[in-house]
């Protein structure tokens, strides 16, 4: 059986094939150039603001001060919306109140 398009590692080295036949990395890598973006760290990702962890407009300055005192500064937007930095925040603010993200993937 022969692979139709990817990369074998084997005792004998590594083998690129593209339909079906084995090919030199350079055509390999034309094919499938390398992403610079294959690994995210969890500090990397873009900010967003989380509907799940709101909380009521008037609890925003107690909550800004809960959250400092647990040790993960967070701001609070006027609605409600905490500001999550990245995604290892979220992570770590989730941690020190006990709650869980059912979405998240490995490593959340």
């Amino acid at each position: 059986m022969s692979l139709q398009n990817g990369i074998i590692c084997n005792k004998s080295g590594v083998h690129y094939y593209l339909e079906g036949k084995e090919v030199s990395e350079a055509a390999y890598r034309e094919a499938y150039p390398p992403r610079d973006h294959a690994t995210v760290f969890l500090s990397q990702t873009p900010s967003h603001l989380s509907e799940g962890l709101a909380v009521h407009p008037r609890q925003v300055q107690e909550a800004t001060q809960d959250a400092q005192y647990r040790g993960v500064p967070t701001e609070f937007r006027p609605d409600g919306r905490p500001v999550m930095r990245s995604r290892a925040h979220q992570k770590a603010y989730l941690r020190a109140y006990g709650f869980h993200n059912r979405d998240g993937g490995y490593g959340d």
